[in-house]
């Protein structure tokens, strides 16, 4: 018996379906492909740099008369970790200067200090005959999120009259890096006879290790 070839709307459906099918496997690939682009793109400008270490320091300078030559400069430093991602500091360099306060508008000490910085300092941990501490270098450790670490270096610096002192504690994360990942600084008179109004004059909290 010959079959009744089909005709209408059933017909073509039946030739139609393989095209529809193709196009909806076309667009469902489309969408995972853009979807996964996208979750990509927000992963890299978005929640990437969310995981890159941050960490936040603070310091304070306590000054006072070791000798007739000399002042005893305690710098108390903690650092921090405030991100979500540990790291490991690798380096710290402590620098010391001792400088004129020659600025007269408060404004202008950020460029002062930057100029400072830019001269030799009077101490640098860098420098293998500062006597440094060698055997344990402090914050050179592994920072777990949350963790922070706080330690005084105690210089012993010369002493000049109507001076100031300006401590730098360097940290870094690559040795080798030219540029530091964070930093701290405090300044302060010098242990003169008659001291200047000091820029920076919190108290020095006790060091802890946390």
């Amino acid at each position: 018996m010959k079959r009744r070839k089909d005709t209408g709307l059933f017909a073509w459906f039946g030739t139609a379906l393989p095209l529809f099918t193709f196009i909806v496997s076309s667009i469902t690939m489309l969408i995972g492909v853009f979807g996964g682009g996208f979750a990509l793109y927000k992963f890299y400008r978005q929640d990437v740099p969310t995981l890159e270490p941050r960490a936040v320091t603070n310091s304070s300078l306590q000054v006072g008369k070791f000798n007739d030559s000399q002042c005893k400069a305690d710098f108390w430093v903690n650092l921090e970790n405030n991100g979500v991602a540990p790291f490991d500091v690798k380096e710290t360099r402590l620098r010391a200067w001792i400088f004129d306060w020659k600025v007269p508008d408060p404004s202008a000490a950020a460029s002062y200090f930057r100029s400072i910085e830019s001269s030799p300092p009077n101490f640098d941990s860098a420098n293998e005959k500062s006597g440094f501490e060698k055997d344990e270098i402090p914050f050179v450790r592994h920072y777990a999120v949350g963790a922070k670490f706080s330690w005084t270096f105690t210089l012993f610096l010369r002493r000049v009259s109507h001076s100031y002192f300006y401590c730098r504690a360097d940290f870094k994360r690559d040795p080798k890096s030219k540029t530091s990942d964070w930093f701290s600084a405090s300044w302060k008179p010098s242990c003169n006879d008659e001291p200047s109004p000091s820029p920076n004059s919190s108290p020095s909290p006790t060091p802890s290790v946390q």
